[in-house]
């Protein structure tokens, strides 16, 4: 995850003012600083991600290993946007108010650059 904002923050102007990362879920506050719109942003992240982490799932030892990329193909095979694994969901939830609340709980903020 780090590695792919690091570059979306340098080669996209993706700016993170706070974020969650949970063992099966990311929350961000992000916003943009150059011509990039988010959504391609957040859709080339989303891309990046999941082909290292569908990778990592593959070559390294995992003992759920069959039962997450069955999953990933059930939901692949379900969305005609795929081809193979579906990894992340389709959509992203712009809820700012909610995740106002919910971030500064954990006090986890973020500054890569």
């Amino acid at each position: 995850m780090i590695e792919s904002w690091k570059y979306c923050q340098q080669k996209k102007g993706l700016l993170i003012h706070a974020y969650v990362i949970v063992t099966n879920h990311v929350h961000m506050i992000i916003s943009r600083n150059l011509n990039s719109l988010l959504k391609d942003i957040m859709r080339d992240m989303k891309k990046f991600t999941a082909a290292k982490i569908l990778e990592a799932i593959k070559t390294e030892t995992e003992s759920r290993k069959e039962w997450m990329l069955t999953i990933f193909q059930e939901a692949g095979e379900s969305n005609s946007n795929n081809t193979v694994y579906q990894f992340w969901q389709q959509d992203t939830h712009d809820i700012l108010q909610q995740k106002m609340e919910y971030l500064p709980v954990r006090q986890v903020f973020m500054k890569i650059l």
